[in-house]
């Protein structure tokens, strides 16, 4: 069978490939270089995934099995793990009480606006509504829309137009409309 050598990055190991990922690992586990962390499948054959060679890592953040990923895609990130005493927020990185996250509901590439040049759908200080789009991810030429889960005001965006995307990632925090108005 075939095999590929995860990339790795300082924060995270990302994908050698195109395909659909398999994981083989699951968040807390020890990585070691060489192991085997899954599989992606493309073209109906499954590829093995091997960690990269160097220290051990604590998996932590593993992308969901079935999820579509592409060369570079985040896989897992690093140091997360269920160790007690561990840290596995990373500073100012916290999502504030009261706040709602949107994540990314697929990896691929983040655009904010329609097409070059066009306003963006959701600036920060913007007001939206339920299942409003606020931005597109592109996996493989096809545009599939982010949408809000609440109504509220666009706060943070975590990540900046035309960045790749793991699927889950938190995108943008929302402050949502207080109901009791």
């Amino acid at each position: 069978m075939k095999s590929w050598i995860a990339i790795a990055s300082e924060s995270n190991v990302c994908s050698p490939g195109i395909g659909v990922w398999i994981p083989k690992c699951q968040e807390g586990d020890l990585v070691v270089g060489g192991q085997r962390i899954g599989q992606i499948v493309r073209a109906g054959k499954s590829i093995d995934v091997l960690a990269p060679e160097g220290e051990p890592v604590r998996a932590g953040g593993v992308c969901p099995s079935h999820t579509s990923v592409e060369y570079g895609s985040v896989l897992f990130s690093k140091g997360g793990g269920s160790r007690e005493g561990e840290a596995t927020e990373r500073p100012g990185l916290s999502l504030p009480a009261g706040f709602v996250e949107i994540c990314a509901p697929m990896a691929g590439t983040l655009y904010k606006q329609s097409s070059p040049g066009a306003p963006p759908f959701a600036p920060e200080g913007a007001f939206v509504d339920s299942q409003t789009t606020v931005g597109l991810v592109e996996v493989m030429k096809s545009l599939n829309p982010v949408r809000t889960a609440v109504q509220g005001c666009v706060e943070r965006w975590l990540v900046a137009d035309g960045e790749p995307v793991s699927s889950g990632q938190p995108l943008l925090w929302m402050r949502p409309k207080d109901t009791r108005d």
